[in-house]
């Protein structure tokens, strides 16, 4: 995981922007993105980024989710992958709101399916 930045740090913030398939960098979510739950997910990662408290929150989110992960799963790669184009700590962020708003008996079958649904179809 990258260390903390500074807010000034306009190139790195743009980096994260860059890897959110709805947030673009404008709080006004609601007047272009397709999806703004996601939108507003992926505002907060990005912007976690940038204090101390939100990389604490960001490696609790990346810690929890990989032992979910290696406890549920048996095909661990293609929870853990980035290669769908989503970073970890984003993935755990989406899990983890997953989980908040599920019954409390979610699989990781029913998480990959959401994240398919919720995440990846919604693209722009």
């Amino acid at each position: 995981m990258s260390n903390c930045v500074t807010t000034d740090d306009k190139q790195t913030r743009e980096h994260y922007i860059s890897k959110c398939r709805y947030y673009n960098g404008n709080d006004d979510i609601f007047s272009y993105a397709a999806n703004v739950n996601a939108a507003d997910y992926e505002r907060a990662w990005v912007e976690f980024h940038f204090s101390e408290d939100g990389m604490e929150y960001l490696r609790g989110c990346a810690a929890l989710y990989e032992n979910w992960v290696n406890q549920n799963c048996s095909d661990k790669a293609a929870f853990l992958s980035e290669e769908d184009g989503t970073p970890l700590t984003l993935k755990a962020i989406l899990c983890q709101r997953f989980h908040h708003w599920g019954s409390g008996y979610e699989t990781p079958e029913d998480f990959k399916n959401w994240y398919e649904w919720f995440y990846i179809r919604n693209e722009n």
